[in-house]
């Protein structure tokens, strides 16, 4: 009996300890790890989110650069730090698939984390060569059926979000292409402007400039409605795919353990950022926008994503290096 009450002594004590130090929260500087360079997306809403968690609770937020080995330098630290809520990352869509490309990985995508908040998503854009024939989803796969398999397509690399689409769409639409990966979506790009590839799914962000240019054309869009910055291009679901939606994202993480006190108040307080209107306009610019949800809804968003992105790697045998 007496080591009954003893126990439960400690734990009340250690619950008074905690609760006392989420209500607190945060009494101190948080660090955002932003596990690639600096100047991309994931650069940018990190520093946008940072500086209005500062404004906000009157604690430094400094953004942490922490990029190499496609993201997961950066994230193992997070996944490796206490659980207090002083330590977050911002993650991309490949963030669930790591251990599908990496023979080594330190950390579970899912398992080592507890998700904070949504912040945006993007989608992509069906881009193709201004000579390559087809103008229309309906007479690509007719191109497509009739190449029957000798069609390729580039990407920004190897599980990236365009090369993940892609293959959904291949699997859907009962079509063959080979896959060219690129070092970033740059270089794809460039050969696809140049006449090396005909065909890629590329970032809205990267791809937009230049097919307002001409110098590229949108067969179509993996957003679920049409972009009302190119709204002439029309969507995969309208196009022969209802329900057919596919984007780039991020969302914030916390290390797994993280007081469930402290996730939710970040979280109320990133989705109070995300609808301020100065910060959508900048969203907007990226060619972004928002994901607003609770917690529990960004856990549940990300274990799909796990499962849909692993089956369409998976199909189209994709090995860890």
């Amino acid at each position: 009996m007496i080591r009954h009450t003893l126990a439960a002594v400690a734990l009340a004590l250690i619950a008074g300890t905690i609760s006392a130090q989420t209500a607190s929260y945060p009494g101190r500087a948080i660090r955002i790890i932003i596990p690639f360079p600096p100047g991309a997306t994931t650069d940018v809403l990190s520093r946008t989110v940072c500086a209005k968690l500062n404004e906000a609770w009157g604690q430094p937020c400094i953004p942490d650069n922490r990029g190499g080995a496609a993201g997961l330098i950066g994230t193992e630290i997070v996944a490796k730090s206490p659980a207090d809520g002083y330590t977050l990352v911002t993650v991309i869509s490949s963030h669930v698939i790591h251990p599908l490309l990496h023979k080594k990985v330190g950390f579970h995508p899912l398992n080592d984390f507890v998700a904070v908040s949504g912040l945006g998503r993007s989608p992509s854009l069906l881009i193709v060569h201004p000579a390559f024939p087809p103008r229309t989803i309906k007479e690509f796969l007719a191109l497509a059926r009739a190449r029957k398999g000798d069609l390729v397509y580039g990407t920004a690399g190897t599980g990236t979000n365009g090369h993940v689409i892609t293959e959904i769409f291949k699997r859907a639409a009962g079509i063959t292409m080979e896959h060219i990966p690129y070092k970033g979506g740059a270089p794809a790009v460039v050969d696809l402007l140049g006449g090396q590839i005909p065909v890629m799914m590329a970032s809205f962000l990267t791809a937009i400039p230049h097919v307002r240019a001409g110098k590229a054309r949108a067969l179509a869009i993996t957003s679920g409605e049409r972009n009302k910055q190119l709204p002439e291009v029309p969507t995969i679901a309208e196009s022969g795919f209802p329900g057919f939606e596919g984007y780039e994202w991020w969302v914030l993480l916390a290390p797994a353990g993280t007081p469930r006190e402290v996730v939710v108040k970040l979280n109320a307080e990133v989705q109070r950022i995300l609808a301020l209107p100065d910060v959508k306009e900048r969203m907007l610019s990226l060619g972004t926008e928002p994901i607003f949800g609770t917690p529990e809804k960004i856990a549940a968003f990300l274990r799909t994503e796990t499962d849909m992105s692993s089956k369409a790697l998976l199909a189209a045998g994709v090995k860890s290096e």
